[in-house]
């Protein structure tokens, strides 16, 4: 294992470290929120840290791979994997924490809208390249969906420590953030259904590649069964025809006539 695949792989064991920094709130109970010292109230920086350690990993297993020359196929296996891994794993611990504090707000429902729209296409784009795959055709990302990333993880790096300046009572710096990172999202969410849309029409030939596997499969088939009957029937024409030979042979007629 190359340096670039050990760089993905840390990005991916870093994933649960992220989380139980992020939701670590949630185990402690809320009166120790009151005062706001409470070591927890830390908790979404400490994520934040995290979380920018493992992009900065995003960066430069891919710088590296393409300088050193070490672009694996492991590699590219594992990169998108993390990648998601992370995203997902903020968008959904986001929603956790959020519906602790304003459930029945216009902002949450947004928020909410938002990574379900970039869940799905997410989910819509790896079954999508693994039908490719499955044709052994080879999809690699586009300008789009890497900017589309790009303004994921800027959003998160502002929506990640929103809830730290709550527990801090920095009421104002909150909200600030929190609507910059709203802002990002939504340039994000738009971003993603015009990616991944372009994706999909940009490639559509893996549609048709599928179809005409299925077909090519169908015709050897059939020319299978075809030359099959063809043997059969060859081999029944010469079975007779050296009966044939073999009765009108002169020894034929003289073991008969001896009989």
């Amino acid at each position: 294992m190359n340096l670039p695949t050990k760089l993905t792989v840390m990005r991916i064991i870093l994933v649960p470290i992220f989380v139980l920094a992020f939701i670590f709130p949630v185990f402690v109970p809320h009166s120790l929120f009151i005062s706001g010292s409470s070591t927890a109230s830390f908790s979404g920086f400490v994520a934040l840290g995290i979380f920018l350690i493992a992009c900065l990993t995003d960066f430069l297993d891919g710088y590296l791979a393409r300088k050193l020359n070490q672009v694996t196929l492991l590699g590219k296996f594992l990169d998108p994997i993390a990648d998601k891994l992370l995203v997902t794993a903020a968008l959904i611990c986001l929603i956790a924490l959020s519906a602790l504090w304003m459930l029945y707000s216009v902002w949450f429902a947004i928020l909410t809208i938002c990574v379900i729209i970039i869940l799905s296409r997410e989910l819509l784009i790896c079954c999508f390249r693994i039908l490719a795959a499955s044709n052994n055709v080879e999809l690699s990302a586009d300008k789009l969906g890497k900017s589309k990333t790009v303004f994921q993880m800027t959003a998160l790096i502002f929506l990640i420590p929103t809830m730290s300046f709550v527990y801090l009572r920095l009421y104002d710096m909150a909200d600030i953030i929190f609507l910059i990172g709203i802002i990002l999202l939504l340039i994000s969410t738009i971003l993603t259904i015009i990616s991944g849309t372009n994706y999909i029409v940009k490639n559509r030939h893996v549609f048709k590649d599928s179809d005409n596997k299925d077909k090519d499969e169908i015709l050897t088939v059939v020319s299978f069964t075809q030359n099959d009957k063809k043997e059969i029937t060859n081999d029944q024409d010469s079975i007779i025809c050296h009966s044939e030979q073999s009765e009108e042979s002169p020894y034929y007629k003289k073991e008969i006539g001896e009989k």
